[in-house]
């Protein structure tokens, strides 16, 4: 999938309506939350958000976690980020 294309989804689906609820004062932070591959989708949206709504004050968390699918074998690291968002 195209980068321009995935952004439009991104713009489209959860940074618009963010930016809808930051604008008429619904919502004062907003946090997102991921794991694994969809960090990137988490960043990307929030660096959208930053980008129309201009400077932010942001708490960034990364952690991972032990998973293992078959007890037989060795766990591996599910990396995790957590976002949280609001403006000045």
């Amino acid at each position: 999938m195209p980068d321009r294309f995935l952004d439009d989804v991104l713009r489209k689906t959860y940074a618009h309506p963010v930016i809808d609820l930051f604008n008429e004062e619904r919502i004062k932070k907003v946090v997102f939350k991921a794991k694994g591959q969809a960090i990137n989708a988490a960043v990307r949206v929030a660096l959208l958000v930053e980008d129309i709504m201009g400077v932010m004050h942001k708490n960034i968390t990364i952690g991972s976690q032990p998973v293992t699918r078959d007890p037989d074998k060795k766990p591996y690291l599910l990396s995790s980020i957590e976002i949280a968002m609001s403006p000045f």
